[in-house]
């Protein structure tokens, strides 16, 4: 039981789920196995094998003193089955049996995002930062995750450059929200980043260019701490290519050779430099 415990933590479904099968041949009652069971299975994405765990555990177990993130794994679970709407009321059971427990809105927000239930997503995990000490270093962390869900709502679906207005909407509260980011941690790349790439959803051919400061500043920022070499090329491609549209071909290809310092084998970086020069 202990060995399974220890490589579940570690990751090791596989191995943790080979001996909770083991032990649950030796005790079908004992509801650390069928816990484990439950937990492997869906890690391994063995979702009807979860679902058969979950009953046991429930159901069959002796003294099972249940957990709540029982209840989200096996909401996990039945979304894995395509039982959407039976694995949100897990996830509520879990909220309203450890509604004091601290964090569980953020758990319960992560569920949520398990399944690509943005609306929820983003409400539990609202609640959870309004709930946080006023420590700017942790907000400006858990404002970062707030902006990525809002983010991750206004791509879901989307048809090229095309938005609906709620996802619209949902790339603008990003937005916000990364510049929120940036007040509280100015000397870090990551919400000027960020902000850029919201702004540049909501400017996809660049007729206003408000990404281009953003991209700027996460560029300086980058360039000073030497992090991130993928995401200071991207920045560059973006500058880039707002200099290619709006004609300014010398700025293009300033950026473009900043690529090729970095990667030399960047088709972008080759493709405008060519094109620049016929």
């Amino acid at each position: 039981m202990q060995y399974a415990l220890v490589l579940f933590l570690k990751k090791d479904y596989q191995k943790s789920l080979n001996l909770a099968e083991l032990g649950h041949q030796r005790n079908a009652e004992d509801p650390v196995f069928d816990r484990l069971l439950l937990y492997n299975n869906t890690e391994l994405e063995k979702y009807e094998n979860a679902e058969k765990a979950a009953d046991d555990l429930f159901n069959h177990s002796k003294d099972p003193k249940f957990q709540y993130q029982d209840y989200i794994y096996y909401g996990y679970a039945l979304n894995g089955l395509g039982k959407t709407q039976e694995a949100i009321a897990q996830f509520n059971i879990a909220l309203q049996k450890n509604a004091n427990l601290p964090g569980i809105n953020k758990q319960i927000s992560d569920a949520y995002a398990h399944i690509n239930d943005y609306d929820n997503a983003i409400k539990y995990y609202e609640i959870y930062v309004n709930s946080l000490k006023d420590n700017p270093e942790n907000r400006a962390y858990e404002l970062y995750q707030l902006g990525r869900l809002y983010w991750r709502k206004g791509i879901s679906g989307r048809d090229g450059n095309d938005m609906t207005e709620e996802q619209r909407n949902a790339i603008e509260k990003a937005a916000r929200v990364f510049g929120e980011v940036t007040v509280l941690r100015p000397n870090s790349y990551l919400g000027y980043y960020w902000q850029a790439k919201a702004n540049g959803l909501l400017d996809p051919e660049y007729k206003k260019g408000i990404a281009r400061p953003y991209y700027l500043k996460a560029i300086e920022l980058l360039e000073q701490s030497g992090e991130s070499k993928e995401q200071l090329i991207e920045c560059y491609k973006q500058l880039s290519y707002y200099y290619y549209v709006k004609k300014e071909y010398d700025a293009s290809v300033t950026y473009a050779r900043k690529i090729q310092a970095l990667d030399p084998d960047d088709d972008y970086a080759k493709q405008v430099i060519e094109t620049v020069k016929k």
